[in-house]
C-alpha cells in the first residue's frame, strides 16, 4: 500500500521542536493531498491570520509592530530576509517589477 503525501509548502503548524512531525500533522488535518491544495490553503491561512489582521508584509508578519512578541508567523529572526531573497529571485526569474509590489518601510 502506498502511503499518502502531505504538502506544506508555507510550514504552517511546523514548529521548532518538531517541524516535520508538526508541518505534516497540519497538512494532514487540512487534507493538502497536492501542491495545488497545499498552496492555495496556506494562501488562504496568511489571508485569514495575517493580512486580516493587518500584517500585510513579511516585517509585520515576523516582528508584529502593532503586538510585538505575539502573533508572529516564524521564530528564525532573519526568516523575513531569507524569505525576500527568495521573492526577490522569484521575481527577477518571472520579470516581476518591484515597482508593482507595496513597500513598507521601518526605520
Amino acid at each position: 500500500m502506498e502511503k499518502k503525501r502531505y504538502y506544506n509548502f508555507f510550514g504552517i503548524g511546523a514548529f521548532d521542536s518538531s517541524a516535520v512531525r508538526s508541518g505534516k500533522s497540519y497538512a494532514e488535518k487540512e487534507q493538502w493531498t497536492s501542491p495545488d491544495k497545499a498552496i492555495i490553503g496556506g494562501a488562504k491561512f496568511i489571508r485569514n491570520e495575517y493580512f486580516e489582521n493587518n500584517q500585510l508584509n513579511l516585517y509585520q508578519m515576523r516582528w508584529n509592530p502593532e503586538n510585538p512578541a505575539q502573533h508572529q508567523y516564524a521564530s528564525d529572526i532573519r526568516w523575513a530576509d531569507k524569505i525576500a531573497k527568495l521573492m526577490d529571485k522569484s521575481y527577477k526569474q518571472f520579470g516581476i517589477k518591484k515597482d508593482d509590489i507595496r513597500q513598507t518601510y521601518y526605520k
